[in-house]
């Protein structure tokens, strides 16, 4: 469907313009497929993301890897954090090097959560992507990561 049908506008935007409108509503679905899945979980995408990346450390990390690792910048990744050890997900605790560092790392049960919805998760993404070939999904990722370079 082109964008000035789905959008109703008068006329079709600038090739830029179009560009940047079709990267925004096909953002806008991704975060609408997750969103459901993740309020299953009663879980942000945030939230999913720092267990993600926790999972991934495999040891106990800091704020600050957390927050280089974002895949979107929260403003309060402490209230993020306190909200999934209030949940059992993550754990906290003192690091050995400095007394007023604390360090977060992914619980039993965060790790089991996530590893109960990975596979649905994964589901969306091939559901979203599908009506692309192989060879359309690798020419994409090498434009929007060209695009943000």
């Amino acid at each position: 469907m082109s964008l000035k049908k789905e959008l109703k506008l008068s006329k079709e935007p600038d090739l830029h313009e179009s560009v940047i409108l079709n990267m925004y509503l096909s953002g806008q679905m991704v975060d609408r497929e997750h969103f459901e899945l993740f309020k299953r979980y009663d879980l942000t995408s945030a939230q999913y993301n720092i267990l993600r990346i926790l999972k991934g450390a495999g040891e106990p990390v800091s704020c600050s890897y957390i927050l280089d690792r974002l895949l979107t910048k929260v403003p309060d990744l402490t209230r993020l954090i306190d909200r999934l050890q209030k949940r059992g997900l993550v754990v906290r605790s003192q690091a050995l090097s400095d007394r007023r560092s604390r360090l977060i790392q992914i619980s039993k049960k965060g790790t089991e959560t996530l590893e109960e919805l990975e596979p649905k998760r994964n589901e969306i993404a091939l559901k979203i992507v599908k009506k692309l070939d192989v060879n359309e999904q690798k020419m994409l990722c090498q434009l929007l990561q060209k695009m943000r370079e």
